[in-house]
């Protein structure tokens, strides 16, 4: 169980846009970031609905001199930016040297292409006191370490490769490094960008695609989505408590077993179970469940037999957010966790878009349009391709509340 580690601020990039007042004004109008069917078709594969980010990364950020980064570089830079000015009073976050780092990102080729360009351009710069080749050889941390250079943080920096799970795992990881001391404050989150590497590998995933909570596409078809998001993780003492925006609670993860590969349900049930153990509550305390729903069968089926097993027809109200922008990959279940704590410190869930015809929302209670939640405990799901379940528990503060 985690003692006083606490979120105090986040910052979210989707097909949704990157202001937090737009991003409430979509979930509660019920707009879908989605193309239509199509758009995207990769030859010779299913159709995709791509959720992409609409946004002009070099303006946003001033100048050009971010050409050579990769969109996902450029997302994080730009969340990270915009976490960092919301926490500018904070004493904690003026002390950079201390803080730590932990990124979610698929590590790929481009990594070291995004570094050959990053480095060519520190060197019209002058940066010589930087030695490429030591950076190079932890170019899968690429991403946190670009960060770390850009704010000047310079404790505890890794980046986290667990799939679907990376935004949870990177969580429970700075929540681990802070309960153990080595940081005052850590920066989390995770990044996805679409690239046809992405697309391929959604397209060649195991069973019928989008047969699951997420809406049918002709010809099975998958959901790809791109996105960002940073949260601050800090260790408040009691003084402090009033910053808090969400508390981490209980982090529970479960491996399938290889005689269960066609049915995760098990080891999504007992990541749970794990959770719950680990934050000292009960099932019946749960006030909301964020879905990992990415519109694959074999994970939604799993997703849902496991809830119904646990909760019965007694289900909280819950939601699954990439009907809206798409699944994000590594970058998934950060964004969910951020908007978790957007959307339930404001009392309310936005609706499940694209549910697939005829599925049983009310035995999962599905939020199928905007209704209004208590603030209390929330349990957070992402399965990895039905290898690796993981929850995540965090509790919204009891105080007064804007509600849409």
């Amino acid at each position: 169980m985690f003692e006083s580690i606490a979120i105090t601020g986040i910052s979210l990039i989707s097909a949704l846009g990157d202001d937090p007042a737009a991003l409430l004004a979509a979930w509660h109008d019920g707009t879908s970031g989605l193309s239509p069917t199509g758009v995207d078709e990769l030859p010779g594969q299913a159709p995709v609905l791509c959720g992409r980010i609409n946004l002009d990364f070099t303006q946003r950020l001033g100048g050009t001199g971010w050409r050579h980064y990769t969109r996902s570089s450029l997302m994080a830079t730009l969340a990270c930016r915009n976490l960092m000015t919301s926490l500018a009073d904070a004493s904690v976050w003026k002390q950079r040297e201390e803080i730590g780092i932990c990124l979610g990102y698929n590590a790929d080729a481009s990594i070291h292409l995004f570094f050959s360009s990053f480095f060519s351009t520190l060197k019209t710069k002058s940066y010589r006191w930087i030695n490429p080749t030591s950076f190079l050889n932890i170019s899968n941390n690429a991403p946190a370490s670009l960060l770390s250079l850009q704010h000047q943080c310079r404790g505890p920096i890794f980046t986290v490769t667990t799939g679907f799970a990376s935004g949870l795992d990177a969580l429970n990881l700075s929540a681990t490094v802070l309960q153990g001391g080595h940081a005052p404050a850590m920066l989390v989150g995770a990044c996805q960008e679409i690239n046809p590497e992405l697309l391929e590998s959604f397209a060649n995933l195991p069973g019928e695609n989008n047969g699951g909570i997420l809406g049918s596409l002709p010809r099975g078809g998958v959901i790809a989505g791109e996105g960002c998001a940073m949260l601050s993780l800090e260790k408040l003492s009691p003084s402090d408590h009033g910053r808090a925006r969400a508390w981490v609670l209980g982090y529970g993860e479960a491996l399938n077993l290889p005689d269960q590969n066609t049915d995760a349900s098990a080891a999504v049930a007992l990541a749970v179970q794990n959770a719950l153990a680990d934050a000292q509550i009960r099932l019946e305390d749960i006030h909301a469940v964020f879905l990992s729903a990415n519109g694959n069968n074999l994970q939604d089926t799993a997703e849902a037999t496991a809830l119904r097993g646990l909760f019965g027809r007694r289900c909280p109200p819950a939601v699954a957010l990439k009907g809206a922008w798409g699944e994000c990959y590594h970058a998934g279940s950060a964004m969910s966790a951020a908007a978790a704590v957007l959307c339930l410190e404001k009392g309310f869930l936005p609706p499940t878009l694209n549910l697939a015809p005829g599925y049983d929302a009310e035995a999962l209670g599905l939020s199928t349009r905007p209704q209004t939640v208590p603030a209390g405990n929330i349990l957070l799901l992402s399965l990895d391709r039905d290898k690796k379940a993981v929850a995540l528990i965090l509790n919204l503060p009891r105080k007064d509340r804007a509600v849409c």
